[in-house]
């Protein structure tokens, strides 16, 4: 009955929520539009956690209740220490996690990573995106195009010697935004470890494309460059071996 109600709640604020026109573009989520400036999240009514502590794991954040009301900054660490992927190594880049945000009255995105782009938001995203949130989608929008893609991984057993097979699985749920530039997807994905252990994701992503390839060329180049300067470090600490 409750997530009945959120459904019938976010059709009811269709205009607010997702940025609805006569079109049906997707163009935000909740209070948040593609293209705003860093400044909208002195609106949101989060406070401003400070900057993310890299000493913390960083699930840390989503599953403690006191961060529910706050926001945190995602800093790239160039001390060679930490190569955080939910960094983005590109100055002009700014990130910020919002541990536990409230879209609507009962409607959250746990998790959520907005990305801004010379101060423009480019990126909503979410690794831990409740399935309440695929479902308001399909409720607006309609159903959204989906695929599924799997991949066969081979495991040893080690008492017995046996190769076992275990199957990735990846379900995905594109809807279309009106904008061949924005891209809009919730995914399942059901992966094993390296250890064969079961592990699942649920993805979220509204997105300016051509922003976020241009962000993650420059992301992959800086990466490689500083792990290259960590391999010479690491010779140069091998003089006289």
């Amino acid at each position: 009955m409750k997530k009945l109600s959120v459904l019938i709640m976010l059709l009811a604020t269709a205009s607010v929520c997702f940025g609805q026109n006569e079109t049906q573009k997707i163009t935000g989520l909740g209070k948040l539009k593609l293209g705003d400036p860093v400044s909208v999240l002195d609106g949101l009514g989060y406070k401003n956690g400070g900057k993310i502590d890299k000493d913390k794991p960083f699930y840390y954040y989503t599953y403690d209740n006191s961060n529910s009301k706050k926001y945190f900054e995602i800093v790239a660490d160039t001390t060679l220490k930490y190569l955080d992927y939910n960094a983005k190594y590109d100055n002009r880049v700014k990130s910020f996690l919002f541990p536990k945000y409230e879209i609507i009255n009962g409607l959250f995105l746990e998790g959520m990573i907005l990305r801004f782009f010379n101060g423009a938001l480019y990126e909503i995203s979410s690794s831990n995106a409740s399935s309440d949130l695929n479902d308001a989608l399909t409720l607006k929008y309609g159903e959204p195009k989906t695929k599924t893609e799997t991949k066969d991984n081979q495991f040893v057993n080690q008492l017995t010697g046996a190769t076992i097979t275990k199957t990735d699985i990846a379900y995905y749920f594109t809807y279309e935004t009106g904008d061949s530039d924005i891209v809009c997807r919730y995914t399942l994905d059901k992966y094993y470890d390296s250890k064969g252990k079961e592990n699942y994701l649920s993805i979220f992503v509204l997105e300016k494309t051509s922003v976020r390839e241009e962000v993650d060329n420059t992301d992959k180049a800086t990466r490689e460059r500083l792990k290259a300067k960590e391999k010479d470090l690491k010779k140069k600490n091998l003089d006289g071996l």
